[in-house]
């Protein structure tokens, strides 16, 4: 990473090629609140082009100082043993309403540094950034003593500030495998069982795919979809070749999802005693052309009226009702479903994800959960109902059933209260499969001027309940 200095102890003009010297030699090193400080005292609108980009730059070096140290405090609760890291990753993933992935990158990445402490110490200087210091610590295997990469560590870290973390990724690999190469083959060979295909939004419509393969298979799957799109291209089409093998990627499946059967005659699998379908909901109004409200389509999320419009056009229609207060799913139409599967339907489709916060594991890939305990003694129709159902996936289902976490279900809003085995809770709010009459008028008629505070769900503004300001020089909260 470079490095920058205040603009008093910057030497003008820079020569051609200088780099920007470096601001720890003005702030002493750790110290993340002088160099804050520092960084800040400073008119933006005012200061020169080079000393923004300097103070830009300086900034990295303080977000990696504070990530050191945020680091630095989960190490420590990794080794406490009323926690440990597998339920800090839980824990985490609560209080920040983040994803059980950041949470675990959070949590590894802390035991990553407390055994390697030259690249804590890079980090903590702001000598590198995170970027870099995931691409080191990512590189190293696994288990066993930490020290015996020890060589690895220094030579990648020789160079790092002026390696891409790509680059640098790169190196530390090659290293690894340089050190071990015997121990290199064993964990190719292993890392096979981590195959795994995922599904992730990314907004406007789209979604990114990804695949985990051994190399063969990759390969192969690339050459099929080269090669189709190669040839599927014709006078006139204006797609490039990336477009045209996304295209022919997806066109594979959609003959298996339409028939329900694979190339070979098998039959597609059923999940939860239902064939494998593609969800979309939508308003009448919506599909009528009445209004432009977003569908929600189950695995990805909210999309625009057209294209749950263009879903819906091919597909079997079902009734649902939505409560036109909290936007939730209320009844779902039942015509053609088995009552155990209509109940499971309804769930999956009222849940939309996991009821934990954070996690986004889709509805039908969850499993059914009784909030209150299933009671072999009492009838079974009493205890499976909707109202005691939550989808879960197996590992929050695994955490609520022995993992010291219980939850409960917030009559009227539909949302979930977690609290946690030290009594802390959490609320993972009901996703609304549509919007709401409160939701459209605010995005309607919101007067451009009116003050939007900054309160927590259902808490009253400023002034107390009446909306009043009260004095504009205090903090909202």
């Amino acid at each position: 990473m470079t490095a920058v200095v205040m603009e008093s102890e910057r030497p003008r003009p820079f020569a051609a090629g200088t780099r920007l010297p470096d601001f720890r030699d003005v702030v002493p090193a750790r110290d993340v609140a002088a160099l804050a400080a520092a960084l800040s005292d400073v008119d933006l609108s005012g200061a020169p082009s080079v000393d923004l980009l300097a103070r830009a730059v300086g900034w990295d070096q303080v977000i990696a100082m504070a990530q050191a140290a945020q680091a630095g405090v989960l190490g420590e609760l990794t080794t406490r043993s009323e926690v440990g890291a597998f339920r800090l990753v839980d824990e985490l993933q609560a209080a920040l309403s983040c994803t059980a992935y950041q949470a675990q990158r959070m949590v590894t990445r802390a035991e990553g540094l407390a055994a390697h402490p030259r690249v804590s110490d890079e980090l903590a200087s702001g000598s590198l950034d995170l970027r870099r210091v995931d691409a080191v610590l990512d590189a190293l295997p696994v288990g066993g003593d930490p020290r015996r990469w020890d060589g690895v560590v220094e030579a990648a870290l020789d160079d790092a500030p002026l390696l891409s973390p790509p680059a640098l990724r790169r190196l530390a690999e090659k290293l690894v495998i340089a050190a071990e190469p015997a121990q290199a083959e064993a964990r190719c060979a292993r890392a096979r069982a981590d195959r795994g295909l995922e599904l992730r939004p990314v907004g406007d419509g789209m979604s990114l795919l990804t695949a985990l393969l051994p190399a063969p298979a990759a390969v192969t799957v690339f050459t099929v979809v080269d090669a189709l799109a190669g040839t599927a291209r014709d006078a006139g089409d204006e797609r490039d070749v990336h477009q045209r093998r996304a295209d022919a990627f997806a066109r594979l499946f959609d003959t298996i999802a339409a028939t329900g059967a694979l190339p070979d005659g098998t039959a597609l699998p059923r999940k939860h005693r239902r064939r494998a379908e593609i969800q979309v909901t939508v308003a009448a109004t919506t599909l009528l052309g009445l209004d432009e409200m977003p569908g929600e389509l189950a695995g990805f999320g909210p999309i625009p009226a057209g294209m749950a419009r263009e879903i819906a056009r091919d597909g079997t229609w079902r009734r649902l009702l939505t409560d036109p207060v909290t936007g939730t799913l209320v009844e779902r139409g039942t015509a053609t479903y088995r009552p155990g599967a209509d109940l499971t339907a309804f769930v999956i489709a009222r849940d939309v994800t996991c009821t934990f916060m954070g996690c986004g594991q889709p509805g039908w890939r969850c499993e059914l959960d009784h909030r209150e305990p299933f009671d072999a003694e009492r009838p079974a129709d009493e205890q499976t109902t909707a109202a005691n159902l939550d989808a879960r996936c197996k590992h929050h289902h695994e955490q609520k059933t022995s993992g010291g976490w219980s939850v409960r279900r917030v009559p009227g809003s539909g949302a979930c209260e977690w609290t946690d085995p030290w009594g802390i809770t959490f609320t993972r709010l009901a996703i609304p499969i549509t919007l709401t009459a409160a939701a459209l008028a605010a995005i309607r008629h919101r007067d451009p001027d009116e003050p939007r505070w900054g309160c927590r769900p259902g808490a009253d503004p400023p002034g107390g309940p009446t909306g009043s300001a009260g004095d504009p020089d205090e903090p909202p909260f």
